[in-house]
Protein backbone atom coordinates (compact mmCIF):
# COMPACT_ATOMS: atom_id res chain seq x y z
CA UNK A 1 0.00 0.00 0.00
CA UNK A 2 1.40 3.49 -0.97
CA UNK A 3 2.16 5.62 2.02
CA UNK A 4 -0.43 8.30 0.45
CA UNK A 5 -3.23 5.53 0.64
CA UNK A 6 -1.65 4.96 4.13
CA UNK A 7 -1.62 8.61 5.49
CA UNK A 8 -5.58 8.08 4.23
CA UNK A 9 -6.75 5.50 5.54
CA UNK A 10 -5.57 6.70 9.18
CA UNK A 11 -6.84 9.68 8.68
CA UNK A 12 -10.47 8.35 8.34
CA UNK A 13 -9.37 5.82 11.75
CA UNK A 14 -9.09 8.52 13.66
CA UNK A 15 -11.59 10.66 12.73
CA UNK A 16 -13.78 7.54 13.51
CA UNK A 17 -12.68 7.34 16.33
CA UNK A 18 -12.78 10.86 17.41
CA UNK A 19 -16.63 10.73 16.58
CA UNK A 20 -17.02 8.15 19.44
CA UNK A 21 -15.78 10.32 22.61
CA UNK A 22 -18.54 13.02 23.55
CA UNK A 23 -17.93 16.56 22.81
CA UNK A 24 -16.59 18.68 25.97
CA UNK A 25 -16.32 22.17 26.73
CA UNK A 26 -13.18 22.67 28.72
CA UNK A 27 -14.29 26.16 30.92
CA UNK A 28 -10.71 27.12 30.79
CA UNK A 29 -10.38 27.22 27.53
CA UNK A 30 -10.00 30.05 25.96
CA UNK A 31 -11.82 32.26 27.89
CA UNK A 32 -13.80 32.54 31.39
CA UNK A 33 -16.21 34.92 29.20
CA UNK A 34 -16.80 32.29 26.47
CA UNK A 35 -17.65 29.81 28.76
CA UNK A 36 -19.86 31.83 30.68
CA UNK A 37 -21.91 32.74 27.48
CA UNK A 38 -22.46 29.25 26.67
CA UNK A 39 -23.32 28.06 29.58
CA UNK A 40 -24.67 24.35 30.05
CA UNK A 41 -24.79 24.07 26.32
CA UNK A 42 -21.46 23.86 25.66
CA UNK A 43 -22.08 20.11 26.62
CA UNK A 44 -24.31 19.18 24.42
CA UNK A 45 -23.12 17.82 21.06
CA UNK A 46 -22.75 20.20 17.85
CA UNK A 47 -20.81 20.32 14.64
CA UNK A 48 -20.20 23.94 15.34
CA UNK A 49 -18.59 23.17 19.07
CA UNK A 50 -15.14 22.09 17.82
CA UNK A 51 -15.24 25.75 16.48
CA UNK A 52 -16.40 28.20 18.81
CA UNK A 53 -12.96 28.92 20.28
CA UNK A 54 -11.80 30.14 16.67
CA UNK A 55 -14.63 31.74 16.08
CA UNK A 56 -14.74 33.74 19.52
CA UNK A 57 -10.70 34.33 19.00
CA UNK A 58 -10.63 35.52 15.23
CA UNK A 59 -13.72 37.77 16.10
CA UNK A 60 -11.64 39.32 18.96
CA UNK A 61 -8.53 40.14 17.29
CA UNK A 62 -10.26 41.47 14.69
CA UNK A 63 -10.83 44.55 16.92
CA UNK A 64 -14.28 44.55 16.00
CA UNK A 65 -17.04 47.16 16.60
CA UNK A 66 -20.17 45.38 15.07
CA UNK A 67 -19.60 41.30 14.31
CA UNK A 68 -22.45 40.21 11.72
CA UNK A 69 -23.58 36.97 11.81
CA UNK A 70 -25.46 35.20 8.91
CA UNK A 71 -27.54 31.94 9.91
CA UNK A 72 -28.20 31.60 13.85
CA UNK A 73 -28.70 27.77 13.98
CA UNK A 74 -31.21 26.67 17.01
CA UNK A 75 -28.80 25.36 19.25
CA UNK A 76 -27.61 29.10 19.10
CA UNK A 77 -23.75 28.34 20.25
CA UNK A 78 -22.30 30.51 17.81
CA UNK A 79 -24.33 33.52 18.54
CA UNK A 80 -23.42 33.18 22.09
CA UNK A 81 -19.60 32.43 21.53
CA UNK A 82 -20.17 36.38 18.90
CA UNK A 83 -21.85 37.58 21.39
CA UNK A 84 -19.05 36.88 24.33
CA UNK A 85 -16.44 38.13 21.30
CA UNK A 86 -18.85 41.24 21.60
CA UNK A 87 -18.76 41.44 25.42
CA UNK A 88 -14.79 41.11 25.31
CA UNK A 89 -14.43 44.19 22.65
CA UNK A 90 -17.31 46.16 23.47
CA UNK A 91 -19.39 45.81 20.18
CA UNK A 92 -22.26 44.67 18.81
CA UNK A 93 -23.68 41.58 17.66
CA UNK A 94 -26.31 41.62 14.02
CA UNK A 95 -27.62 38.32 13.64
CA UNK A 96 -29.97 37.41 10.09
CA UNK A 97 -31.85 33.99 9.81
CA UNK A 98 -34.83 33.44 7.63
CA UNK A 99 -36.46 31.52 10.58
CA UNK A 100 -37.34 33.70 13.65
CA UNK A 101 -34.28 32.86 16.21
CA UNK A 102 -34.66 35.55 18.27
CA UNK A 103 -35.97 33.45 21.64
CA UNK A 104 -32.53 31.21 21.74
CA UNK A 105 -31.63 31.09 24.92
CA UNK A 106 -28.39 33.74 26.05
CA UNK A 107 -27.16 35.72 29.10
CA UNK A 108 -29.42 38.32 29.97
CA UNK A 109 -26.70 40.67 30.53
CA UNK A 110 -25.31 40.38 26.74
CA UNK A 111 -28.74 40.74 25.26
CA UNK A 112 -27.82 44.32 25.03
CA UNK A 113 -25.27 44.06 22.71
CA UNK A 114 -27.39 41.40 20.26
CA UNK A 115 -29.94 42.64 17.24
CA UNK A 116 -31.97 39.75 15.33
CA UNK A 117 -33.45 40.38 11.85
CA UNK A 118 -35.87 38.03 10.48
CA UNK A 119 -35.07 38.19 6.80
CA UNK A 120 -32.29 37.34 3.65
CA UNK A 121 -29.46 38.23 4.60
CA UNK A 122 -28.78 38.78 0.76
CA UNK A 123 -30.83 41.28 0.78
CA UNK A 124 -30.09 42.61 3.57
CA UNK A 125 -26.34 43.52 3.16
CA UNK A 126 -27.83 46.94 0.67
CA UNK A 127 -29.87 49.68 2.22
CA UNK A 128 -30.96 47.98 5.51
CA UNK A 129 -27.33 47.41 6.82
CA UNK A 130 -26.67 51.01 5.93
CA UNK A 131 -30.03 52.30 8.08
CA UNK A 132 -29.19 49.29 10.46
CA UNK A 133 -25.80 51.17 11.34
CA UNK A 134 -26.15 54.69 10.58
CA UNK A 135 -28.87 53.85 13.58
CA UNK A 136 -25.79 53.28 15.38
CA UNK A 137 -23.57 55.52 14.77
CA UNK A 138 -21.54 53.04 12.79
CA UNK A 139 -19.75 52.86 9.42
CA UNK A 140 -21.90 50.62 7.50
CA UNK A 141 -18.91 47.49 7.63
CA UNK A 142 -18.25 44.60 9.97
CA UNK A 143 -14.97 43.75 11.24
CA UNK A 144 -15.85 39.71 11.94
CA UNK A 145 -18.28 38.04 9.72
CA UNK A 146 -20.04 34.43 10.25
CA UNK A 147 -21.30 32.94 7.25
CA UNK A 148 -23.59 29.64 8.58
CA UNK A 149 -26.51 29.71 6.16
CA UNK A 150 -28.08 27.37 3.46
CA UNK A 151 -24.35 25.79 2.46
CA UNK A 152 -26.27 25.86 -1.27
CA UNK A 153 -23.24 26.97 -3.81
CA UNK A 154 -25.65 29.15 -5.60
CA UNK A 155 -26.86 31.39 -2.13
CA UNK A 156 -22.94 31.04 -1.32
CA UNK A 157 -21.54 33.37 -4.43
CA UNK A 158 -24.60 35.90 -3.67
CA UNK A 159 -23.36 36.32 0.07
CA UNK A 160 -19.87 36.40 -0.97
CA UNK A 161 -20.45 39.23 -3.34
CA UNK A 162 -23.21 40.94 -1.31
CA UNK A 163 -21.10 40.86 1.97
CA UNK A 164 -17.28 40.67 0.97
CA UNK A 165 -17.65 44.46 0.61
CA UNK A 166 -19.07 45.19 4.22
CA UNK A 167 -16.11 43.32 5.74
CA UNK A 168 -14.03 46.20 7.06
CA UNK A 169 -10.56 46.16 6.20
CA UNK A 170 -8.04 44.06 8.27
CA UNK A 171 -11.19 42.11 8.93
CA UNK A 172 -12.44 38.43 9.28
CA UNK A 173 -15.19 36.48 7.32
CA UNK A 174 -15.44 32.96 8.48
CA UNK A 175 -17.30 30.36 6.98
CA UNK A 176 -18.81 27.33 8.44
CA UNK A 177 -19.88 23.89 7.11
CA UNK A 178 -16.90 24.33 4.22
CA UNK A 179 -16.94 20.50 3.61
CA UNK A 180 -19.88 19.74 2.15
CA UNK A 181 -21.31 16.38 1.05
CA UNK A 182 -18.55 13.03 -0.80
CA UNK A 183 -15.91 15.66 -0.53
CA UNK A 184 -16.26 17.61 -4.03
CA UNK A 185 -16.62 21.30 -2.99
CA UNK A 186 -17.12 24.02 -5.66
CA UNK A 187 -15.37 27.74 -6.12
CA UNK A 188 -16.41 30.36 -7.08
CA UNK A 189 -15.52 30.55 -10.63
CA UNK A 190 -18.16 27.12 -10.82
CA UNK A 191 -15.38 24.45 -11.02
CA UNK A 192 -15.06 21.25 -9.05
CA UNK A 193 -12.48 20.59 -6.98
CA UNK A 194 -12.04 17.50 -4.35
CA UNK A 195 -11.27 17.32 -1.12
CA UNK A 196 -7.84 14.99 0.02
CA UNK A 197 -9.36 13.17 2.76
CA UNK A 198 -13.03 11.89 2.65
CA UNK A 199 -15.64 9.20 3.86
CA UNK A 200 -17.17 7.87 1.02
CA UNK A 201 -20.64 8.35 1.60
CA UNK A 202 -20.50 10.77 4.43
CA UNK A 203 -20.96 14.36 4.60
CA UNK A 204 -17.84 16.18 6.58
CA UNK A 205 -19.67 19.17 7.01
CA UNK A 206 -17.82 20.62 10.61
CA UNK A 207 -14.92 22.52 8.43
CA UNK A 208 -14.55 26.57 9.38
CA UNK A 209 -12.44 28.64 6.88
CA UNK A 210 -11.67 32.26 7.55
CA UNK A 211 -10.78 34.89 4.66
CA UNK A 212 -9.45 37.80 5.78
CA UNK A 213 -8.77 41.19 3.98
CA UNK A 214 -5.49 42.20 4.07
CA UNK A 215 -4.41 45.47 6.02
CA UNK A 216 -4.78 48.59 4.09
CA UNK A 217 -1.45 49.41 2.42
CA UNK A 218 -1.76 45.92 0.90
CA UNK A 219 -4.41 44.79 -1.43
CA UNK A 220 -6.44 41.06 -2.35
CA UNK A 221 -7.35 38.53 0.89
CA UNK A 222 -5.97 35.39 2.10
CA UNK A 223 -7.65 32.34 3.63
CA UNK A 224 -6.78 29.92 6.15
CA UNK A 225 -9.09 26.89 6.90
CA UNK A 226 -9.40 25.32 10.51
CA UNK A 227 -10.40 22.25 8.89
CA UNK A 228 -7.69 18.99 8.40
CA UNK A 229 -9.81 18.41 5.16
CA UNK A 230 -9.13 21.60 3.46
CA UNK A 231 -5.58 22.71 2.50
CA UNK A 232 -4.79 26.40 3.18
CA UNK A 233 -5.40 28.84 0.01
CA UNK A 234 -4.44 32.17 -0.59
CA UNK A 235 -5.77 34.62 -3.61
CA UNK A 236 -7.18 37.78 -4.41
CA UNK A 237 -10.92 39.53 -3.54
CA UNK A 238 -13.32 37.06 -5.36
Amino acid sequence: MRSGNVRKLLVKIQRVLRRQKPQRWHPSTPSPLLAEALGASAAAGSVMLDHLSTIFFEAVSAKPRLIVELGTSSSGNSTRALLAAAEASDAQLLSVDIVDCSRIAILESLRGRWTFVMGDDVAFAGEPFERHCSARNLPPESQAILIDTSHEYTHSVLEIRAWAPRLARGGVMMFHDTNMGDGWFRRLDGKRSSSCYTIPGRALGAGLVLSRTLPSDQSGWYARSSDSNLANASGRSP
